[in-house]
């Protein structure tokens, strides 16, 4: 009943958007605001039209994600149009004749300039800015970066503000790894430092950092979104690309990518491959306090391998049917295999004093295919701003998971003897996604944007779990940890947002509601099935304020939620080796985070920006790790939800320009 009221809000929002059109309605005026330089469309630029010849305000609008403003509702008569955006010099365009009450006028492109500064009649304009400030994101363009012609995303994001990149090229948003990222603004089937490391530098055109999404995105992610963005030729022509890059520790990688355009035709594709080597070791050290004050110890020294290749072919193909419609079909191929190796080397101290040396070694395996396809189509309504626009998405991963251990006994040399214990386990996983999103946008009371959309999530994902220990010189199959396991969510979520300009102030207002459902279904008698089963509300606000000294301040709010995955609910222990195993909890409960920032951008001399951002995030019932040592005297890692986590923060970051050049 839930999910049917949810689907009924959304689609009854859409059909009044849509039948609205139906009716006539006065005079409208349409066009594209862009950079002058780059072409990039400029977003949420604010467009104002005043009549003639009292220049009262008769209406306005602010510009969407490809640039695009619509202001309706116009009466006979004669017209200027103003639009502005932090930045930017302010565009005026006269002498607008409106001559009947149902006239259509298309602007077409306009093009505005970064912070110009005319002198004795030359123009200079400054260089395409390398981030950008939204309302609700910060952009980076890619180009203006002097890594972006080699490297990967990876690369363009280890100077990018709210992100920090370590060694491993694991990649932190706020500190956290909690982010979601997408391409093109929809999710991969990899792991996101994979997914980032197979993307070129040089495709990329913007990689969007939105730390408080609004409502019109998935709720999913604690730390917010990373969006990145393709580059996609606008004019007829072919043109290709090569990358080859190596580093000092064996990883190499190459690319190949193309675009084709002709006239309604846009078809893309690239092949790409890539391989990762790392070998840290670490040293660890615990120590067991008994009742009778007895201490025992384990001290073991590890040295690992890591591996991971992928590679892939994309093609995407787009058509434009009109200038109303335009179809987009896209897909994927790939493979990829991640490994590692570690030797471990025990020394155990029991409460006695007796030394005792063993040596571990564990292999890690997870190798797999993986295949995505996209379908998106676009509808611009010819009466006002609608704009109607259905996607779909789907991918599947198809792999195996091994673990395997086995433990000798050694001398204090570390020479390994006997073998006493082992054990195996290997997974044979099928993993897919599958979604729908619904979404449609209109302008309402003149210069209000309504957006309000509905998606449809399914994620089912079965596996074989297989288990087998060491006893006495064979290898036995452990039946209580050999399993059949189906894990599928599902969830529906409808959203409704309006943006506008409110005395002076550019203001974004959003509501999203998720119903989500997930059921764990174990086949053994050791193990009960597993339900969730949740309706939650997310609200967004966001919140900027032009201010006449060239400085801008934004406030924002949203809410988030971070759903347990399989890995954490299920029952069934994950052996390291004999000192070390990890099992699930099936009482998990959902993190809901609430995300505040405060934002103040100063532009000074129109040439450099300065900017300082202060955050608050509280994440409620956090998902955190948890260790005990069992009687066995083995570590077993698992998690729980903690009662609240609170952090806090403060950015700074400039953009100056410290050359003529």
């Amino acid at each position: 009943m839930i999910r049917k009221v949810i689907i009924l809000i959304a689609v009854s929002l859409i059909g009044f958007g849509a039948k609205a059109n139906e009716n006539p309605v006065r005079a409208f005026i349409k066009g594209v605001v862009t950079d002058s330089i780059s072409g990039a469309p400029i977003e949420y630029a604010n467009v104002s039209i005043f009549s003639l010849p009292d220049s009262t305000l008769a209406g306005g609008s602010i510009t969407d994600s490809t640039g695009q403003f619509v202001i309706s509702s116009l009466r006979k008569g004669n017209y200027f149009i103003k639009i502005s955006f932090v930045g930017y010099g302010s565009m005026m365009i006269e002498n607008i004749k409106i001559n009947s009450n149902n006239e259509f006028k298309d602007l077409g492109v306009i093009k505005i300039s970064q912070s110009s500064l005319g002198i004795d009649g030359v123009e200079i304009v400054a260089e395409k800015n390398p981030i950008e400030y939204h309302i609700d994101k910060q952009v980076i363009n890619a180009e203006a970066l002097q890594n972006a012609a080699t490297g990967t995303v990876i690369d363009i994001l280890k100077n990018s503000p709210s992100v920090t990149v370590d060694n491993d090229d694991n990649v932190m948003l706020r500190g956290s790894t909690g982010f979601v990222l997408l391409i093109d603004g929809k999710p991969t089937v990899l792991d996101a430092k994979d997914a980032m490391r197979q993307i070129p530098a040089s495709m990329v055109d913007q990689v969007e950092i939105i730390t408080n999404p609004s409502a019109k995105y998935d709720a999913e992610g604690t730390a917010g979104i990373i969006n990145i963005i393709l580059k996609k030729q606008k004019d007829n022509g072919f043109s290709a690309l090569v990358n080859a890059r190596a580093d000092n520790q064996g990883g190499w990688g190459a690319d190949a990518s193309f675009t084709i355009n002709r006239n309604k035709w846009s078809i893309n594709g690239m092949l790409n491959h890539n391989l990762m080597q790392r070998k840290p070791n670490s040293e660890n050290e615990r120590e067991i306090i008994y009742a009778a004050d007895s201490i025992s110890s384990l001290y073991w020294d590890a040295a690992r391998e890591m591996e991971n290749t992928n590679s892939s072919i994309r093609l995407g193909v787009d058509y434009k049917i009109s200038d109303k419609d335009v179809i987009s079909i896209g897909g994927e191929i790939g493979k990829n295999k991640w490994q590692m190796g570690m030797l471990s080397d025990y020394t155990e101290t029991s409460p006695g004093g007796d030394l005792s040396f063993y040596t571990t070694d564990y292999l890690a395996s997870v190798p797999g295919t993986f295949y995505n396809g996209t379908f998106s189509y676009t509808h611009e309504f010819d009466t006002s701003a609608s704009k109607l626009e259905i996607t779909g998405f789907g991918m599947i991963w198809d792999g195996d998971i091994s673990h395997k251990s086995y433990q000798y006994n050694s001398n204090s040399e570390f020479e390994i003897q006997d073998m006493t214990q082992g054990s195996r386990f290997s997974e044979d996983a099928f993993l897919s996604e599958y979604r729908l999103n619904v979404d449609y946008s209109d302008i309402l009371f003149k210069k209000f944007k309504l957006e309000t959309g509905y998606q449809f999530t399914y994620r089912p994902y079965t596996a074989y779990f297989d288990a087998k220990t060491y006893n006495a010189g064979n290898w036995e199959m452990d039946s209580l940890y050999s399993t059949d396991q189906e894990f599928t969510q599902t969830k529906h979520a409808g959203y409704f947002m309006l943006s506008g300009n409110i005395k002076k102030f550019d203001v974004q207002l959003g509501l999203r509601a998720e119903d989500f459902y997930s059921e764990f279904i174990l086949d053994s008698d050791n193990y009960e099935d597993i339900t969730q089963d949740y309706l939650y509300w997310f609200p967004s606000i966001h919140i900027s304020k032009r201010m006449k000294n060239m400085s801008q301040w934004m406030l924002s709010y949203s809410r988030r939620i971070n759903y347990p995955q399989d890995w954490m609910l299920g029952p069934t222990p994950m052996y390291s080796d004999a000192f070390l195993y990890q099992e699930g909890n099936a009482n998990l409960l959902p993190e809901l985070i609430d995300s505040y920032e405060l934002s103040h951008i100063r532009f000074i001399a129109k040439k450099h920006m300065l900017s300082m951002t202060g955050f608050f995030r509280q994440v409620n019932d956090e998902i955190a790790r948890t260790m005990y040592v069992n009687d066995q005297g083995i570590l077993t890692v698992g998690w729980d939800n903690l009662a609240i986590n609170r952090s806090y923060g403060f950015e700074l970051g400039s953009n100056l320009n410290i050359s003529k050049m």
